[in-house]
């Protein structure tokens, strides 16, 4: 099956001294099993039938998730950081190691 993708130049496999292919499993952005849903809806390599929406816009619900989750992890991180933009940004135009926080300074939550 992956075979006749790696022929419609959707993917690409690395060879073996053997010869034979590896596929990364996530090889086109999709994991293998939905590859094998949508080569029945391959026309061309720029085309596809109207059977593949269902799986395509399940993989493009899934790839939503994932990315507002990555979103609401990365927010709070940049929130912690950008007071120190700052200073890091011109420490490494200088450079110069970044200074350590006393702990007077530290954004750390008190434990006490």
């Amino acid at each position: 099956m992956l075979r006749r993708y790696e022929n419609h130049h959707l993917t690409r496999a690395r060879r073996t001294p053997a010869g034979q292919r590896l596929f990364h499993p996530d090889a086109v952005g999709l994991p293998v099993a939905a590859v094998r849903e949508l080569l029945d809806c391959v026309l061309d390599t720029d085309r596809l039938e109207p059977c593949a929406v269902p799986t395509l816009a399940e993989h493009l619900r899934a790839y939503h998730a994932r990315i507002a989750d990555l979103v609401s992890t990365r927010d709070p991180l940049q929130e912690l950081r950008d007071p120190f933009q700052e200073l890091i940004d011109s420490s490494t135009a200088q450079r110069q190691p970044l200074p350590r926080l006393s702990s007077s300074q530290s954004t750390a939550p008190d434990r006490g």
